[in-house]
């Protein structure tokens, strides 16, 4: 799935799952960042970085 605003999808994905979440945030710092502030203040929610590059992109 590609995500253009992460933090925006994932505030509202955290806000409609009560159980534990888990996001992967596949990108690089600023991929990481929006996904950060998005689950910030969600107690279920956690969050694994796979960093990524992508060349000729």
């Amino acid at each position: 799935m590609i995500v253009v605003d992460a933090t925006r999808f994932i505030k509202k994905w955290c806000s409609t799952h009560w159980k534990k979440v888990r996001v992967y945030a596949c990108g690089g710092d600023g991929t990481l960042n929006e996904v950060v502030n998005g689950i910030a203040g969600f107690k279920q929610a956690s969050v694994t970085c796979y960093p990524c590059e992508q060349h000729g992109y």
